[in-house]
């Protein structure tokens, strides 16, 4: 049977009940068969049972799941629910795992819980503040986010999480609404694996200082000048698949970049090989980076190159000391970016000039941990070839260990 729009009120039967402004249902399946429409005129607040069917649920109020065993849909729903204009917050102490959403308006919706969608997400002119949260869109079809002027805040390190499996471009429409002008901030990213193996990325936009949340502007690769300070994005990439990430700027508003940067584990700011600047439209840029090396929760931002320097257009990053002591940190050496260009022969020598390790195809992921050498100052010569040519980098590594 189809469900027709219905008042709150008239919600009392075996499966939901008025309770407070509220429309609770405390335990029965409910069905929405396909072309049915069922409009709750005020908050939803699910304690148990479910929901099923691929018709449409309108939800005029605030959306409360209590339910600590599921996930409130069924894994065959094909359900949609809208969130009207006097739509507040989703949330509730569980998570919900949505079919489909639809975001209707222009004001903001609030996520006060983990949602995941398994379907599409329709945010039209609306702002979804995902605050200190996450959602994540299970969904591994690209255009599985769409918008009109709408888009996804997460000002409270909150954090947008796609699969991923194709090489199509996926998009992360992320903003913020500017604290002093409160003018909108919109920085989407988009990212292209470059294979259709299973992935998996997340993206946090935090419209502050980096220095103020604890990566300090002044702690940078020599050859790097100014690092930017109106915001910056922290990434996730969950596999060693290879793709393209492509950030959006605005050369008006944020100034010209040429070089990505990312904060890295010797907490430093460190180039983004493989940088490449495209023009968009109007004053738009964007900046692509290309990698291949998975990766937690690093921040990227941009950065001017100071041109003068020798080593400004060199994507390599040599660090002089490494400590494989087994506490996890800086156990192996590491160059940062060399798994971006494969074709390398790496020799390391002890001061006598005896080559005491070699490698073709040096990789962070397969690094020199040392060995059985004893602790101390050591000698390397690195073959590379970068964009087609040979190059050739020398210097020396210390090795410290813990008696």
């Amino acid at each position: 049977m189809k469900i027709k729009t219905l008042l709150p009120l008239l919600l009392c039967g075996c499966f939901l009940q008025p309770l407070q402004a509220q429309v609770v249902n405390t335990g029965q399946p409910l069905t929405l068969s396909e072309g049915a429409l069922l409009s709750i005129g005020t908050d939803y607040r699910h304690e148990s049972g479910s929901i099923s069917g691929a018709g449409e649920l309108i939800i005029n109020g605030s959306w409360i799941n209590q339910d600590a065993n599921s996930g409130v849909f069924e894994s065959t729903s094909a359900a949609t629910v809208v969130f009207n204009e006097t739509s507040t917050f989703i949330g509730g102490s569980s998570k919900t795992v949505f079919p489909n959403v639809v975001l209707n308006g222009s004001g903001s919706k609030l996520l006060a819980a983990p949602v995941e969608i398994s379907g599409r997400l329709e945010l039209n002119d609306a702002e979804l503040k995902v605050e200190d949260q996450t959602l994540t869109i299970l969904n591994t079809a690209a255009g599985a986010i769409t918008r009109n002027s709408g888009f996804i805040s997460t000002d409270r390190k909150g954090k947008l999480i796609r699969k991923t499996q194709g090489t199509d471009l996926y998009f992360f429409p992320l903003g913020s609404y500017s604290a002093n002008s409160h003018n909108l901030l919109y920085r989407p990213l988009t990212i292209q694996p470059e294979t259709s193996e299973p992935n998996l990325f997340s993206a946090t936009f935090s419209p502050y200082d980096p220095s103020q949340e604890g990566f300090d502007r002044s702690r940078k690769r020599q050859d790097l000048q100014h690092i930017f300070d109106k915001y910056f994005y922290v990434l996730c990439k969950e596999t060693d698949a290879i793709a393209q990430i492509r950030f959006q700027l605005n050369t008006e508003e944020d100034g010209k970049f040429s070089q990505l940067v990312s904060w890295n584990e010797y907490n430093l700011w460190e180039k983004a090989a493989g940088t490449e600047p495209n023009s968009l439209t109007g004053p738009a840029l964007s900046l692509s980076y290309t990698t291949m090396r998975r990766f937690q929760n690093v921040p990227f931002t941009f950065a001017d190159t100071q041109t003068d320097d020798p080593l400004a257009f060199e994507p390599l990053t040599f660090f002089n000391a490494f400590s494989p002591d087994g506490d996890g940190k800086n156990d192996t050496w590491n160059i940062t970016n060399i798994d971006l260009y494969p074709e390398n022969i790496l020799k390391i020598f002890n001061r006598w000039g005896d080559e005491v390790y070699q490698a073709r195809g040096y990789s962070n992921s397969n690094a020199w941990n040392g060995g059985s050498l004893n602790p101390g100052t050591y000698y390397y010569i690195l073959q590379v070839t970068i964009n087609g040519e040979q190059k050739t980098y020398k210097g020396f590594i210390t090795m410290i260990k813990k008696d």
